[in-house]
């Protein structure tokens, strides 16, 4: 009998923070917005995220937003060279032109000094509200959507702004022109990335990216939302399908349901806990699905280790890298084509989907 419940996906190590956190703090463990929405924005903010770097082709969207009239805020401890100037390859007259900027403020933020960041825009925002009442705060949708928002302003009140300001490395004036730029707009987008879900409090640094977008008012309308910036084309659609390592109970009803047999109702692995489970001679057998499991995990030496203690390795690859030469005592490399490559089978050209950050499916 065949079957396991350990999925461990690559969303363990960049986004598993975003669905934990979106799905406690607003019900859904992903982003809220489509790309129509970047076109009808007024106000982008992008924190731990390079997109020139690591998603280029988003930088399309923002240069659309932007000449529509949004802002962007950028967040970053490291100046990214996309926002600092862009010019479009899809467009050759662009390409004779100056580089297009498209970050209008760019907060140089410590290493793990986002917290203090988003506290201090929080304060910030209360106190715009303060100075010009019910023109910086949606009260109706706090009120009707949220809850907690007594709370949060009495902790609020508890920090002190410019420690904050030394904590993130951001001074007060800045801090303020930023808040000034949220509290002048409703329609929000908030994009993040790594550089906030991979730290050890990631899932209080989404908490308060969330609770900024609600004191606005600025989730569940056109051009306003959260944006976990994803680095796989599919990565939303390994979770839509159910690959993790938690699914939920309902979901474990319809399969159970669907196929007509007992499915485990215990969480499997997820990666840092299979790399424990294969050092320790608990798991015998790997199924890899593309990626390069070695070095994208936390700790290469340990992973090394956690593999070779594996009675077989199988690997299903586009491509070789270094993970296929650290493996079980017996291994498979089993080749693969790219969603890229024509699949033909039979004589028929074959179809697959894929499903983007934004939750769309469609085509490769």
């Amino acid at each position: 009998e065949f079957g396991t419940n350990n999925f461990p996906d690559c969303s363990n190590m960049c986004h598993e923070t975003s669905g934990y956190a979106l799905t406690r703090s607003i019900g859904i463990g992903k982003g809220t917005v489509k790309l129509e929405d970047f076109y009808d924005t007024d106000l982008i903010m992008i924190i731990g995220q390079n997109p020139g770097t690591n998603s280029p082709r988003m930088l399309s969207a923002l240069t659309k937003g932007k000449k529509n009239g949004a802002k962007i805020l950028a967040v970053n401890p490291l100046p990214e060279a996309g926002l600092k100037g862009f010019k479009d390859p899809q467009n050759v007259r662009a390409l004779l032109d100056k580089p297009f900027e498209l970050s209008d403020l760019y907060l140089p933020v410590k290493i793990n000094g986002d917290m203090a960041l988003l506290k201090a825009l929080q304060i910030l925002l209360l106190e715009e509200e303060d100075k010009n009442p019910g023109t910086v705060l949606d009260h109706d949708f706090i009120t009707n959507k949220t809850g907690g928002f007594d709370e949060l302003a009495r902790e609020l009140k508890l920090y002190d702004l410019s420690f904050l300001a030394q904590q993130c490395g951001i001074s007060v004036e800045d801090l303020r022109e930023a808040a000034k730029m949220i509290a002048a707009k409703k329609r929000m987008i908030i994009c993040w990335g790594m550089g906030i879900t991979q730290q050890k409090n990631g899932v209080e640094m989404i908490y308060n990216i969330v609770n900024i977008l609600l004191m606005k008012g600025s989730i569940g309308i056109p051009g306003g939302g959260v944006c976990p910036v994803r680095g796989h084309s599919n990565v939303q659609g390994n979770r839509t399908l159910l690959i993790n390592h938690h699914p939920t109970t309902e979901q474990l009803d319809k399969l159970e349901e669907f196929y007509g047999f007992k499915v485990p109702r215990k969480g499997g692995y997820d990666v840092v806990n299979a790399l424990k489970a294969m050092h320790d001679g608990k798991v015998k057998f790997m199924f890899c699905m593309g990626g390069n499991f070695l070095s994208a995990a936390p700790d290469t030496t340990f992973t090394a280790e956690a593999m070779r203690k594996l009675e077989m390795s199988v690997l299903v690859s586009v491509k070789l890298n270094r993970n296929h030469l650290i493996h079980g005592k017996e291994a498979l490399i089993l080749p693969v084509i790219s969603r890229s490559e024509k699949d033909i089978v039979n004589g028929q050209l074959q179809h697959i989907s894929t499903e983007n950050s934004m939750g769309v499916v469609e085509w490769s």
